[in-house]
């Protein structure tokens, strides 16, 4: 049930900033769960990706974080 809850809140929260923010791009991590690019283009978002895993060592990549968020247009 808590997935569900979960969501909902994600959708509703997406459909609220595709209205309502000038921004119509939203960055997220990638890898990410499998579900969550369709939430955010359903609900009227532009998806694009950003790295921060480091598959290598298996933990966080701070210097592909950095690149990815500093190449975030401004607002998003």
């Amino acid at each position: 049930h808590l997935v569900l809850v979960w969501y909902w809140f994600i959708a509703g929260w997406t459909e609220f900033l595709a209205r309502h923010y000038h921004e119509q791009t939203i960055y997220i991590p990638q890898p990410t769960w499998g579900n969550h690019p369709k939430i955010f283009t359903l609900g009227g978002l532009s998806v694009k990706t950003y790295r921060y895993y480091d598959p290598a060592t298996r933990g966080l990549s701070f210097q592909a974080l950095v690149e990815g968020l500093g190449s975030a247009s401004s607002g998003a």
